[in-house]
């Protein structure tokens, strides 16, 4: 997981670094999410400093962190139906964004078992799961 990550801008043929762990990038990231509508924003899940974005394309960084409960963040994912609508996974449990990851919103409603979300994922139907130590849930209300 640490380590440089690289981007392509020519379908695979050559590769850049995008985050560099000894850059102003985190030192461990778990998953990263492109924006349909702008493949220059990247939201990235960081391990220790939250949810990073760069609106340039990986250039530069900044922490997208208001209201998120828990800084160490395993996944990060954008509703592909509304992607104003952003999910992260933390240690401390879920979280929603409505504002494309401005501010955070935390929903442990029913994961009784566990705060620790290691994983979500949103499907075609916009269908929220979430991945504990506990199993997998489903979120009810969007």
């Amino acid at each position: 997981q640490s380590g440089p990550k690289y981007k392509s801008n020519d379908g695979g043929r050559t590769w850049t670094v995008c985050l560099n762990e000894y850059s102003n990038s985190p030192k461990t990231y778990s998953s990263l999410a492109i924006d349909p509508r702008d493949s220059n924003r990247v939201l990235v899940a960081s391990n220790g400093r939250g949810i990073l974005e760069s609106q340039d394309g990986c250039k530069s960084w900044q922490a997208s962190n208001a209201d998120l409960g828990n800084l160490y963040a395993s996944n990060v994912v954008i509703d592909p139906r509304n992607p104003d609508r952003v999910y992260a996974g933390t240690d401390g449990g879920a979280y929603v964004s409505f504002d494309g990851a401005k501010t955070w919103n935390q929903i442990n409603d029913g994961l009784t078992d566990s705060q620790v979300v290691y994983s979500i994922a949103v499907d075609k139907d916009g269908n929220v799961y979430a991945s504990t130590p506990y199993g997998i849930y489903q979120l009810d209300s969007r």
